[in-house]
């Protein structure tokens, strides 16, 4: 902080040097909790802070600046830190972020659902501020889950079901070690992209991933799809090539994503012998823990309960045909208590009907979990689905 002398604002921040420091000890001595927490941050993070301000007769608060000016515009306060917080706010989300627009549905009475809040003419969605969404939690999610194909006017399901089928088996053999490690705790998707012939020879495959993903994480899924010896294509198939795309998501590890490097998942606690007080110091280190594990928590719960949401919507959907790799669609979805109440608003409508009616019928099909009970203070959750083929 002191390398910058353009801050404006309030500034809250500690004496330079120890000497300066002997009345207001507002210095982090190293080795302490605080010191090691501030470890993990680096120049330009968003925090926000818990800190006690020091008294000072005359002026009520401490200040560090003698000018006037700079007090009333640009005050500086000696601060006693006792906690930090990153604050994790995603980059700016590119959209478009339009309203949305009078694409024909299906013949159903969307109305009628309690789970759909379908916009009049007279009541467009509100659409909130970009800056408002960027600070909401995002859900990706694809219409296609298990395969996707080059050509639909075909018999397909006997055919790709049964070598589906056998992919599943095959990924739930030997998986990889470097996964089940924990290594990758994000997780991600594999997607393996390949030809075939009318006589069931494949021609060639590409594999490509998104997310954390290792080398023997992609080799695993592709073991797991080209091991199993095709039989010829229908005599009723009419193209001579098929192109076929397989995905497998390897899910997150939240007891492990939230984690630093050598931190324990569940730290022991410090045992106080009874009628003994704590000392300052094992006061601020046991209530920057309880920060620390409640924060942890509450990421690892929000961690699975967008999993869970994410693979309920995309179980329900059933895709016949193929769309461009640039549609997109952007859903306000408003999670309620009860969720039997839950609500969405369309936020950018995609190009083509077809895809917004996929989506639909899936949302209407979809049974959304409760939340959790480290949710369930507040009356609605709101997330973001971005939906993309």
């Amino acid at each position: 902080m002191n390398e910058n002398k353009d801050l404006t604002g309030a500034v809250f921040l500690t004496r330079d040097e120890r000497l300066s420091d002997l009345d207001d000890k507002s210095l982090i001595p190293a080795g302490t909790p605080l010191f090691n927490l501030l470890k993990r941050f680096k120049s330009g993070d968003e925090v926000r802070f818990n800190a006690q301000l020091l008294p000072e007769m005359g002026t009520f608060i401490r200040e560090i600046d003698a000018e006037m000016d700079s007090r009333l515009l640009n005050p500086k306060f000696v601060s006693r830190f006792e906690y930090l917080e990153k604050i994790d706010i995603p980059e700016q989300r590119q959209s478009s972020l339009r309203k949305s627009e009078s694409i024909p549905e299906s013949g159903k009475d969307l109305e009628k659902k309690p789970f759909i809040r379908k916009a009049s003419s007279e009541e467009q969605p509100e659409i909130p501020d970009k800056d408002l969404l960027a600070l909401l939690p995002k859900i990706d999610l694809h219409l296609f889950n298990e395969y996707r194909l080059s050509q639909y006017d075909w018999n397909y399901s006997n055919f790709m079901d049964r070598w589906f089928r056998q992919v599943r088996m095959n990924l739930q053999t030997y998986p990889p070690s470097d996964y089940w490690s924990g290594e990758f705790p994000q997780g991600g998707r594999v997607i393996l992209q390949l030809q075939l012939r009318k006589d069931g020879t494949i021609i060639k495959h590409s594999t490509r991933s998104e997310g954390s993903v290792s080398m023997m994480m992609k080799e695993h899924v592709e073991r797991a799809v080209l091991s199993y010896e095709l039989p010829k294509l229908p005599e009723h198939f009419k193209h001579s090539i098929l192109s076929v795309g397989f995905f497998h998501d390897f899910p997150p590890m939240p007891h492990l994503l939230f984690l630093q490097k050598g931190q324990e998942a569940s730290p022991k606690k410090t045992s106080i012998e009874p009628g003994k007080t704590m000392t300052p110091f094992e006061e601020a280190s046991a209530k920057i823990s309880r920060r620390l594990q409640r924060k942890i928590k509450l990421k690892q719960t929000l961690e699975l309960y967008h999993f869970e949401l994410r693979k309920r919507i995309e179980d329900k959907i059933r895709v016949f045909q193929n769309f461009p790799e640039n549609e997109r669609m952007l859903i306000q979805l408003k999670i309620t208590r009860p969720v039997s109440e839950t609500r969405w608003d369309i936020l950018e409508e995609p190009q083509s009907p077809a895809f917004r009616l996929v989506l639909l019928n899936a949302l209407e099909r979809s049974k959304i979990p409760p939340l959790p009970k480290l949710l369930q203070d507040r009356e609605e959750y709101t997330v973001l689905l971005d939906i993309r083929p």
